[in-house]
């Protein structure tokens, strides 16, 4: 599924705090990492180990993600499956608990859902079906659904590419069903039918814009509800035939599974969701009916991965042109470029990431380089794009951190700890204005004042701010933040904070996640 609402993404106008006096009371943010479950060493397939070096970074990684009581969830997850395979050998490891409330620890064997990146799945049955001659992706929809196509607003005039590309305009029906389930648990276990999503977004909805319209992008559920009946009525079959005997059979992926209503044994953990004041809610009875076609798969890390290098070697076609219409990305897709069902996140590699609403999962690969990575959680309010910032450990290039908001909370140094309260800390904004690798920070007194940072995927992190931009004297927090930001050399994650080091032990700036007005 595309993500349910998450506060802490959305994209709206902030006002930056004001800059103020700190207090010298310290309080209870740790100075370092707290104690997580370790990795649990269990490869599912017999494979070289990758080198030290790298692994000790996986490590440190996979740890730093998993959240414990008291943290922030929408920067952490209580359970983690990390998988990278690369030519040199292969990383399984997983972190956490697959229950919170037995403490029972996440496998690598554990098959978790996988949400929207069920939707390449889809992609490649239609490509297949195309290749076949059974269907053209430039039929319109009404050639193989002419009752839904007369319901749907500008239903006549949509193809079943424009579906497979969100560009149809179609309205989204995911958040209002699916996010219903987070605060219902009536609603999280409602059943639905294909066609009474589709009515759902008819009657709750209006399109976002014509179908094939220049320019325009818009994500939507609803579209590959829609290809996953035109794919039942082209082949014949139910899709939970389709994926079994064109996909999972022939490529043995033996954990992989249509969740087709509630869960009966298809996962092996329980999923989670926090609501916007924090209370966890266990939302394992989600019906997969709501996703199906759009969200609806379930396997393990180590199934998804071997999909994701087959697909990428264009073993589910017999011609290369199928793979080349999945890789034709359409540009100003956000949060990523999007092909046809497939996200491109840059340096020759793609994938997709995905949510239901107890999970979140991305994977990635490049067939060039031979490196697969994939990363599986049991939490909606966690997100998985935080994967990407693996990547600068294969590509050899800088990378960011994932965009958010940071609320500066304490200051850690030799000399003592220094603790700013919610009515005078200073925010940063990452990836907001300007690019992923954005930063910006002030107050009303000190002005605006932005830059860029970068970061190296094994704890290194650099940044350039503009420090002629600040109004404000040498001690104020804001000058002093600044000027910590561009001494910075180092960063983790724990338990949903930021910590950001200065070298030669001078310090450490504490952040925990924050939003817009807050």
């Amino acid at each position: 599924m595309k993500n349910i609402i998450i506060p802490f993404l959305l994209l709206a106008a902030m006002a930056l705090a004001a800059c103020g006096g700190a207090t010298e009371t310290p309080t209870a943010v740790p100075a370092k990492p707290t104690s997580v479950p370790e990795p649990t060493d269990e490869p599912s397939e017999t494979a070289a180990a990758l080198p030290a070096d790298l692994t000790t970074a996986l490590d440190a990684f996979l740890q730093s993600q998993v959240y414990t009581e008291g943290g922030f969830p929408e920067t952490a997850a209580p359970g983690l499956v990390l998988l990278v395979d690369t030519p040199d050998g292969r990383y399984l490891q997983a972190a956490g608990a697959a229950n919170l409330d037995d403490g029972t620890p996440m496998q690598p064997d554990d098959r978790l859902e996988i949400g929207s990146n069920s939707k390449s799945f889809a992609i490649a049955l239609l490509l297949q079906l195309q290749e076949e001659g059974a269907l053209s992706l430039d039929d319109p929809l009404s050639k193989w659904l002419p009752d839904q196509a007369a319901i749907l607003p500008n239903g006549d005039q949509m193809t079943l590419r424009q579906l497979a590309q969100h560009t149809a305009g179609i309205w989204d029906y995911g958040d209002a069903v699916i996010g219903a389930g987070t605060t219902d648990p009536d609603k999280l276990t409602q059943a639905y039918t294909p066609e009474e999503l589709v009515q759902f977004a008819i009657d709750n909805g209006a399109p976002d814009f014509a179908p094939g319209d220049e320019g325009m992008w818009k994500y939507s559920n609803t579209g590959y509800i829609l290809l996953g009946m035109v794919l039942e009525a082209a082949a014949g079959e139910t899709l939970a035939d389709l994926y079994q005997t064109r996909i999972f059979d022939p490529l043995g992926l033996e954990s992989a599974a249509l969740i087709e209503g509630v869960p009966q044994g298809e996962i092996d953990t329980r999923g989670y969701w926090w609501t916007a004041d924090g209370e966890r809610m266990d939302t394992t009875d989600w019906n997969a009916s709501q996703g199906w076609a759009a969200g609806a798969l379930a396997m393990t890390a180590a199934d998804l991965a071997k999909y994701g290098k087959a697909l990428a070697a264009g073993e589910l076609f017999q011609n290369p042109d199928s793979l080349a219409e999945m890789l034709t990305f359409f540009p100003d897709a956000a949060p990523a470029p999007y092909g046809l069902g497939l996200m491109d996140f840059g340096n020759g590699y793609f994938g997709h990431e995905g949510q239901t609403a107890g999970f979140q999962s991305l994977w990635f690969t490049n067939p060039d380089t031979g490196i697969t990575v994939v990363g599986l959680t049991n939490s909606a309010a966690y997100n998985a794009f935080s994967f990407l910032e693996l990547l600068p450990l294969f590509t050899g290039e800088p990378g960011t951190l994932q965009p958010g908001i940071w609320q500066w909370e304490q200051f850690l140094s030799p000399a003592g700890e220094t603790t700013f309260d919610d009515a005078e800390a200073i925010k940063i904004l990452i990836g907001f204005f300007g690019g992923p690798e954005s930063v910006a920070t002030g107050s009303e007194e000190c002005g605006s004042i932005g830059g860029t940072h970068s970061i190296d995927g094994r704890g290194g992190i650099s940044f350039e701010l503009d420090a002629s931009a600040n109004t404000c004297d040498a001690d104020a927090p804001v000058t002093q933040l600044v000027q910590y930001l561009n001494d910075a050399a180092r960063y983790h994650f724990d338990n949903g904070r930021l910590f950001i080091e200065l070298p030669a032990d001078a310090g450490t700036l504490v952040f925990k996640p924050s939003s817009f007005g807050e």
